[in-house]
């Protein structure tokens, strides 16, 4: 999974990916873990 080689990769241990849909508008594709996940819903709602 791309959030599990992103870990990898940076040392971390949990990533959530967000996608620019348009300017200023995020989206949530993928966390690696519920916590990240969780973490990544919020910030697409702020």
């Amino acid at each position: 999974m791309v959030t599990d080689r992103a870990s990898e990769l940076v040392g971390t241990a949990a990533v959530g990916l967000l996608l620019a849909a348009a300017p200023g508008v995020l989206q949530f594709m993928a966390a690696s873990n519920e916590k990240s996940q969780l973490l990544e819903l919020f910030q697409v709602q702020a």
